[in-house]
């Protein structure tokens, strides 16, 4: 035998190998390309349906163990009662002195009258010498 009958019988062996392992991969390739496919057609429906959710929820942040870093301040009052208004609006900035809550008068206003009436009551029965001595 000489070398190009070797050559020649070598060719159509190794073609043949060759396309037998092509016809055993384009098999499995369509599948895959079938499941690469359906894949993405259910990525772009998903997209579709929940995109606006999507889209909105990328600038919110959410957490369960947030800390916050605030400057925080205290605010009593002299006196207690109920509040009847609020002039400020939430975080707005507020200088020394500004009234940032307005209390109820009515209990205080029972209360002055009460005393004032006590008072009468006590002047009234002193004889109205100007010295009430108050238990």
């Amino acid at each position: 035998m000489d070398e190009t009958s070797v050559g020649r019988q070598r060719a159509p062996t190794i073609l043949r190998v060759l396309w037998l392992f092509a016809q055993r991969l384009r098999g499995r390739m369509t599948a895959t390309i079938c499941l690469l496919t359906a894949l993405c057609l259910a990525g772009v429906v998903l997209a579709l349906d929940h995109g606006d959710h999507l889209v909105a929820s990328m600038d919110e942040q959410t957490t369960d163990d947030a800390y916050v870093r605030a400057d925080l301040v205290s605010i009593a009052s002299h006196i207690g009662g109920y509040v009847e208004s609020v002039p400020v609006a939430d975080n707005e900035r507020v200088e020394a002195g500004q009234t940032v809550a307005v209390i109820r008068s009515d209990d205080y206003k029972a209360r002055l009258d009460a005393a004032e009436a006590d008072l009468a009551r006590l002047i009234h029965e002193d004889g109205g010498s100007g010295v009430a001595s108050v238990a």
